[in-house]
């Protein structure tokens, strides 16, 4: 019922929207708006209340309420959200969920994580309310030897909506970063597991830096990491991001791969330049040369041999 009258406040920002047009919309009485409208109070929606005139939505809070979320997102969205004050990771609180049968695109977001984690075990820096925090879990329907290349359409539809939200142009660093100048901004993790009935299912976490000034971030980091209140100077809400995110992904998970690619490949700072691979076998140097369709990257050594090279990370 609150995600309803969000949807009709919102709706009429504009202008006003009486009391009895509220009523009629929700199917409840003048006691039950009142105890709607002051649930949205104590969430600090704020908004002006005019004796004839009837009632308008002033300012959104920036702290996150799904119930917001779902007002932005079509009636028809069927995706499950979870919403975590605090979990240890959201892709273990995911992996859970898969492990029992959890649908595609299942969601988690949590306000902060106290053991979020990147690439090859490293750790992952999870201010409170800082930041957005989220895995979801998928179900594609092309095989597990192709899961990598959900992290390439991740950074994809991450880069659209931030730029859709905000001035910024970003690139991609190969195979799960992205960066403003040398700064990093957001990470994506994805994993495969199983569940219960033997079926594979792959989550993807992201962690973008949002609200952050320089002293979050811990010392080490404070040269290589960025936020997009600092790049950008706005204050964006979780909210907005995570409903334009949404909407990003969905869109992206209907395009083809070789789309995505293009895309990726217009955007990666690696590709044609000399790096340097961590593999979990060791490092790897040598030229960057292309994107395959699993997602994996192709990398000339200068002795001229080729390789592909599923995961990994290149430092800059």
């Amino acid at each position: 019922m609150e995600s309803h009258l969000l949807r009709l406040l919102l709706q009429n920002r504009s202008d006003f929207i009486s009391r009895a047009q509220l009523q009629r919309e929700l199917s409840i009485h003048e006691q039950a708006l009142d105890s709607l409208l002051q649930m949205l109070i104590s969430w600090e929606y704020r908004m002006e209340f005019h004796p004839t005139l009837g009632i308008r939505l002033l300012e959104l809070p920036l702290s996150l309420h799904l119930d917001e979320v779902f007002a932005q997102l079509p009636p028809q969205f069927s995706w499950r959200i979870f919403h975590l004050k605090e979990t240890s990771s959201t892709m273990d609180f995911l992996k859970r969920e898969g492990i029992q049968g959890a649908p595609h695109g299942s969601i988690v977001i949590a306000n902060q994580q106290t053991a979020g984690r990147g690439r090859l075990g490293r750790s992952w820096t999870s201010s409170p309310e800082l930041g957005l925090y989220l895995s979801i879990l998928l179900r594609p329907d092309f095989g597990v030897e192709s899961y990598s290349r959900l992290t390439i359409l991740t950074a994809v539809a991450t880069l659209q909506t931030i730029e859709y939200l905000t001035s910024l142009h970003l690139q991609i660093k190969w195979p799960n970063d992205l960066m403003i100048g040398k700064r990093k901004l957001a990470g994506i993790l994805t994993e495969v597991h199983r569940d219960h009935f033997g079926k594979p299912f792959a989550i993807v976490g992201l962690g973008l830096n949002l609200l952050h000034q320089t002293s979050d971030f811990p010392s080490e980091l404070q040269s290589k990491a960025s936020s997009l209140l600092m790049e950008s100077g706005k204050s964006i809400r979780r909210t907005d991001l995570l409903v334009h995110w949404i909407q990003f992904y969905q869109k992206a998970l209907l395009m083809p791969f070789d789309e995505i690619s293009d895309l990726w490949k217009s955007r990666c700072l690696n590709l044609g330049e000399l790096i340097q691979v961590h593999t979990e076998q060791g490092p790897l140097a040598g030229t960057a040369l292309d994107l395959e369709s699993n997602g994996s990257l192709i990398l000339r050594t200068d002795s001229g041999k080729i390789h592909s090279i599923l995961s990994g990370i290149v430092e800059i």
